[in-house]
């Protein structure tokens, strides 16, 4: 038989220890040499399961994509030197027919245990994660009790996407690295490339099927998983009606319970679900085929920061910032003011959102508290408080500087002194390097420009109105419901106000990002940081520290020096609740965007609109402190500020409220004696506030009386 049955499958594998026909009788034995030899030459061509391997033809090989090309390869040279002589065996002749295996579908079922809660997730870079081990994990016993847990199942059909999508990947990405090396900009070296290759190759051969448990969220919001209704007389379809309470926060675990494939004939496969692999950062310790769910809000939600006019109050009423460039009129602007840091002298000059000077935030020479001192040119007193004189729109400008000088004054009243009789540093000192670190980060003239004058002292900073928000929509008028169901389900959206969602505004990894820390419900005694790593990282910077340390001694980046003043907060996310809107008071560059995000949504972003910043950053100039001068009271000569233009003038006060501008000329190298006695002076350089002459009608002095200015 086994003679027949060799003969009958000519080169077909034979079983080990298979012997050839019977000798003749009185003839000598077949030689066992050859017949061990024939038996290996036939193995080479099939694998231990017995599949056929192919035939490598001239030049390439033809086989299976899982295999090792190397391999196949040194086979087929193998083959070329074997003792058979003729022509390879046809498949049909060495398979023997059996019903193919063709799966379809997958049957699942699985239990969704929902959170009530987001207890356990911290807010990641972008998404929720798995809090440390120090803190209660989400998993069973880890989060607060919440809904039942719910029983999904359905039937999901199989693709081949898994190796397909893998293959094409692998082989785009090599055809752009060798690109790259074509211009010596590849990223990888020859080893990694060919290592990528092959794996590629095996993902192409492999039997990868892929399906989606569709209808999870369906369960989970109480409605019928089907879709599927009968028509109404009037031919109309009538609303669903929910199946039970909806779960509307999804989080908490999966556990998959029940698994079958069901192949194109009907036949079924049983899989055990306790060897399902989960991804380990969302596995549950000690649970098999459980995974964790990141949270999410099933009914449809958004987070959003909203652009509103600068005068909102209510952030539940707010008037949405409008561009009009028609009427402008009709335009509504977000933009409050603007702050330029000053980090050569250490001070922050206000303006409004016109580009108009109201004041500057300095640290004191003798104490080194914070001081507010009112713009040069403004008819206040010298002691004016920070809102004196500022308008409805201009209100949250005031609040930030007298936030600022409080915040100072309480730490000095709280901490112990230093050497110098107060803290280490200021409020306002910890404001500006918590300012230089993040736009250590940002890329500052990529939307804006540099076009600005004052970015001789640092860069303009806008100050900026915004709601922020998370609104969840309801389906009450959207479903089939009697007043039981409709009370059940709308206490149910009331519940999920009382959800308390974490939201980040700005973020460090973005260059485009401008975000430089925000204020909370008109609360300025504390400014919150972008990311935490503001305040640990921070780099030393201030007068004779960082980069403006004495010449020769400049590091190319300042060594870190961690921000340690309760003035900065050290909470990085602000907690929104569904359906109540906070107020926001955003400090971000003129020009760049804004990056909001929550986790339980995709990231947004919004930007402000060049016609609500560039009017007033057109206009907004710094102003110089200088003296006291010894100088001409006829003719004022100084150095003038080369950025500041032809146009400059030398401001101080005459009287309590009285101002006087004094032309200045350029002083020269050459020694000039006034005709008349030089008087000292103490004063501001700035720009001329007062409108240019028309053509032609001569420049003339700008010159205001103590009376007029008053």
């Amino acid at each position: 038989l086994s003679w027949l049955a060799a003969r009958a499958t000519p080169g077909g594998p034979a079983p080990a220890g298979a012997a050839g026909p019977a000798a003749a009788p009185g003839g000598p034995p077949p030689p066992a040499a050859p017949l061990t030899r024939l038996g290996a030459e036939l193995a080479l061509r099939f694998d231990p399961a017995g599949g056929y391997l192919g035939k490598a033809a001239p030049g390439r090989t033809i086989g299976r994509g899982d295999l090792d090309p190397v391999g196949s390869s040194t086979l087929e040279l193998l083959r070329r030197h074997s003792l058979l002589d003729g022509v390879e065996p046809d498949l049909v002749a060495l398979t023997s027919w059996a019903q193919p295996w063709v799966p379809a579908w997958l049957e699942w079922e699985l239990t969704v245990t929902p959170a009530a809660d987001l207890s356990g997730w911290q807010l990641g870079p972008v998404d929720y994660e798995p809090a440390g081990p120090d803190q209660a994990g989400p998993g069973p016993g880890g989060a607060a009790a919440g809904p039942a847990p719910v029983t999904v199942s359905g039937r999901a059909h199989l693709t081949t996407a898994p190796g397909t999508r893998l293959a094409g990947a692998v082989a785009t990405w090599l055809t752009a690295e060798q690109a790259r090396d074509r211009v010596s900009t590849g990223e990888v070296d020859d080893t990694t490339a060919a290592q990528i290759a092959a794996l590629g190759a095996a993902a192409a051969g492999l039997d990868l099927l892929s399906a989606s448990c569709d209808g999870v969220r369906t369960v989970l919001l109480g409605l019928p998983q089907t879709a599927l209704a009968a028509r109404q007389a009037d031919g109309t379809v009538p609303p669903p009606a929910p199946a039970g309470p909806p779960a509307l926060l999804a989080g908490g675990t999966v556990t998959l319970t029940r698994l079958r494939v069901v192949d194109a004939f009907g036949r079924l496969l049983d899989l055990d679900p306790a060897g399902t692999v989960v991804p380990e950062r969302v596995t549950v310790p000690g649970a098999q085929a459980t995974m964790l769910r990141t949270p999410r809000i099933t009914a449809p939600s958004r987070c959003r920061l909203r652009l509103v006019g600068a005068e909102t109050t209510d952030p539940a009423a707010p008037a949405d910032a409008v561009v009009d460039e028609v009427d402008a009129s009709h335009q509504v602007s977000p933009v409050i003011g603007f702050l330029l840091p000053n980090h050569v002298d250490e001070g922050v000059q206000v303006f409004g959102a016109d580009g108009a000077p109201l004041g500057e935030l300095i640290t004191e020479p003798a104490g080194g508290g914070v001081v507010w001192e009112p713009a040069p040119g403004r008819p206040l007193r010298a002691d004016a408080a920070p809102g004196e004189g500022l308008t409805t729109a201009q209100r949250p400008l005031g609040l930030l500087a007298s936030g600022m000088v409080a915040a100072d004054a309480a730490a000095r009243a709280g901490q112990p002194a230093g050497a110098a009789g107060g803290p280490a540093e200021s409020a306002l000192s910890a404001f500006l390097r918590a300012i230089d670190t993040t736009l250590w980060t940002v890329d500052p003239i990529a939307g804006a420009g540099s076009s600005a004058v004052a970015s001789i002292v640092g860069r303009p900073v806008a100050v900026v109105r915004t709601v922020l928000s998370v609104d969840v929509a309801d389906d009450l008028d959207a479903l089939t419901l009697d007043d039981a169901g409709r009370a059940v389900r709308a206490q149910a959206y009331a519940d999920l106000t009382r959800l308390g969602v974490p939201v980040r505004i700005g973020e460090l990894t973005r260059t485009d990002d401008g975000v430089l820390g925000w204020f909370a419900d008109d609360d300025y005694s504390r400014m919150h940081v972008v990311d935490k790593l503001v305040r640990d990282e921070a780099l030393a910077a201030g007068p004779g520290q960082g980069h403006f340390g004495p010449w020769g001694t400049t590091p190319v980046v300042p060594e870190p020096q961690p921000i340690d003043h309760p003035y900065l907060d050290t909470a990085d996310t602000v907690v929104v609740h569904p359906g109540s809107p906070r107020l926001l008071t955003v400090l971000m560059l003129p020009g760049s965007t804004a990056s909001v995000t929550c986790g339980l949504v995709p990231r947004a972003t919004i930007q402000l609109q060049r016609a609500w910043y560039a009017p007033g950053l057109e206009k907004l100039s710094p102003s110089v402190r200088v003296g006291p001068v010894l100088v001409d009271p006829g003719q004022v000569r100084l150095p003038a500020v080369t950025a500041l233009g032809q146009r400059q003038v030398l401001t101080h006060r005459e009287g309590p409220l009285g101002w006087q501008d004094d032309a200045i000329l350029a002083a020269t190298q050459e020694a000039l004696l006034p005709d008349r006695a030089s008087v000292l002076r103490e004063g501001w350089i700035r720009v001329d506030p007062s409108p240019p002459p028309p053509p032609g009608t001569g420049s003339g002095t700008a010159s205001t009386s103590p009376a007029a200015a008053s």
